[in-house]
């Protein structure tokens, strides 16, 4: 599993109970060094875990050094190891780029593109029209438009509100980064002004 120390001076597993922070800990490497992992989701082909992390207690101390620590250790906010918020693209586990962040913020900026089409668009045969759900998430209907480029921008528009939204409220958590606060608002402002082409 890419040859990680456990160091640590208790039992990391007790029948059902596993440590969390091992768990936490074991789970990255997992995501660096694992086939199969990598088969299933392969956004983490060649990421690595920096050499200070390879002891489970220096990636146990990081955490218990974060603000977000007691509610991600409670579990009464859904936060996630994140290692490129900060910086986009970074395949590197590390303390300068791991943060502690909500799920929603965790995948703001998760997006499937669809194979033939603009971002978000998809194309209905049966009515020959141009698709797009009218919210990113929970319950939508379907809007459909005769041009590809009007959908799309429409698309961006609802994607765009939404974002902001979310950003918005996680401005309002206690336990908010705020570098991650300045760089997801610089990349909503790029997602807005930016022009797709096919």
């Amino acid at each position: 599993m890419g040859g990680g120390i456990c160091d640590a001076d208790y039992g990391v597993r007790k029948g059902s109970w596993i440590c969390p922070y091992y768990q936490l800990w074991s789970s990255m490497f997992s995501r660096c060094y694992s086939k199969k992992m990598q088969k299933r989701t392969d956004a983490y082909i060649d990421c690595k875990v920096c050499d200070e992390w390879f002891k489970f207690s220096s990636f146990k101390n990081w955490i218990l050094s974060q603000k977000q620590h007691s509610e991600w250790l409670n579990g009464k906010t859904n936060f996630e190891l994140d290692k490129d918020i900060l910086c986009c693209g970074n395949k590197i586990y590390s303390p300068e780029t791991c943060v502690l962040v909500p799920h929603n913020i965790n995948t703001l900026f998760t997006q499937r593109k669809e194979r033939k089409n603009l971002t978000g668009v998809w194309f209905e045969k049966s009515r020959s029209k141009f698709c797009i759900k009218s919210a990113p998430t929970g319950k939508n209907r379907t809007l459909r438009f005769d041009s590809e480029s009007e959908a799309h921008e429409i698309w961006k528009e609802i994607k765009t509100a939404n974002r902001q939204k979310i950003l918005d409220e996680y401005k309002l958590n206690p336990m908010m980064d705020e570098r991650v606060v300045a760089v997801l608002q610089n990349r909503i402002e790029c997602f807005k002004n930016c022009h797709e082409e096919k």
